[in-house]
Parts: structure tokens; C-alpha cells; sequence
């Protein structure tokens, strides 16, 4: 029983919340990158894409890091979204 529930917020926190979608689609605009080609690089659906960027479904974790390589989006930016979405599970390491 442990073990599930562990694996269950493993699965919670390994999304993104909502807010981020419509933060990565105004980078994506103003990096003139279009929708479809974002999908193929993410391997991932347009509709699927279009649902993170509207907000509608959370971003997992790989999407995010993924989606700002593409867009040079600074690691500093995605750390500072997710302490955003999780301020008390995240603790930075040096």
C-alpha cells in the first residue's frame, strides 16, 4: 500500500501546473516557432499541445524541460515556474 501511494505522488508532482502552458505558448509566439513544428519536436500531438498551452492539462516535467530547450527558454525560468507550482517540495541543492 505504501508503495502506491508513493508512486502516486511521484505521478503528482512530475506535472506542471496550468499557469505554465500559456507562459510557454507566449515564448513559443515570440520565437516564431509554429505550433506544428513544436508538436513533432515534442513528439507529441498539435491537440495535445494546444491543450498545454491553453491550460486545460498540466505539462509532465519532461514536456517542460523539453519544450524550453527548444525555445532557449533559461533553466532559471523552468526553476522558477516549478517553485511557483510546488514552493514547499522543491529545495535547492548547491
Amino acid at each position: 500500500m505504501k508503495a502506491k501511494q508513493t508512486q502516486r505522488s511521484v505521478k503528482k508532482t512530475a506535472f506542471v501546473d496550468s499557469m505554465s502552458g500559456p507562459f510557454l505558448e507566449e515564448k513559443r509566439l515570440r520565437a516564431k516557432v509554429s505550433l506544428v513544428f513544436a508538436a513533432k519536436y515534442l513528439d507529441i500531438s498539435v491537440a495535445q499541445l494546444k491543450e498545454y498551452e491553453s491550460g486545460k492539462t498540466p505539462i509532465p516535467l519532461h514536456q517542460i524541460f523539453a519544450y524550453s530547450n527548444l525555445l532557449n527558454i533559461d533553466p532559471d525560468m523552468i526553476e522558477a515556474l516549478l517553485e511557483k507550482s510546488y514552493p514547499t517540495k522543491l529545495k535547492r541543492v548547491r
